[in-house]
């Protein structure tokens, strides 16, 4: 029985090893950034990491993009950056040609828990604040306007995410972002 709970902790240790590594490269965010405050990185958000992107289908043609990050640190420029990288990736993966960010929603999302799991009396826990952008991607195999971005443009795209922000105004008022807690 021992050797099962060893062998299961050390497999789960090499799988979460193996998804910080797998990040996305570029700036080191680690993909644990959602636990304490950072930068939000080009990753997918999962269970432990709620900072990064994630999407939903809505029709064959459109993608509902969200991107989550530490509020006190993460600027709409990067979230919008993130959120164009991601279209063009799901454009290019897909073969559906080009891409418009359509109707970009900028909020907020606290989680709050505790530290260790432990339930003490009195225990407030800890809340984190992330900024979430919300925003769709129409897809199009010809542009029908000036406002389509050509989804082979992702390289490019993804390479922006790594360069600092021309701003760095967090993208939720931080009076609001310390309600949170």
């Amino acid at each position: 029985m021992h050797r099962f709970r060893f062998a299961f902790a050390g497999a789960a240790l090499a799988l979460l090893t193996a998804a910080g590594c797998a990040g996305g490269g570029g700036a080191p965010t680690g993909s644990l950034g959602a636990i304490g405050p950072g930068t939000v990185g080009y990753e997918p958000s999962n269970i432990m990491a709620k900072s990064g992107y994630s999407e939903t289908v809505i029709a064959p043609d459109r993608y509902r993009i969200q991107i989550r990050g530490p509020a006190a640190t993460t600027s709409r420029e990067r979230l919008e950056k993130i959120a164009a990288a991601r279209a063009a990736e799901i454009g290019r993966t897909g073969r559906l040609g080009y891409f418009r960010l359509e109707g970009a929603q900028v909020g907020m999302e606290c989680e709050k828990f505790r530290s260790g799991g432990k339930y003490n009396a009195g225990d407030k826990g800890r809340a984190l604040a992330y900024a979430v952008l919300t925003v769709e991607a129409a897809y199009s195999k010809q542009p029908a306007d000036q406002s389509y971005q050509n989804s082979k443009n992702f390289d490019a795209l993804r390479a922006a995410v790594d360069q600092p922000d021309a701003v760095a105004t967090p993208a939720v008022d931080p009076a609001a972002a310390a309600q949170c807690s």
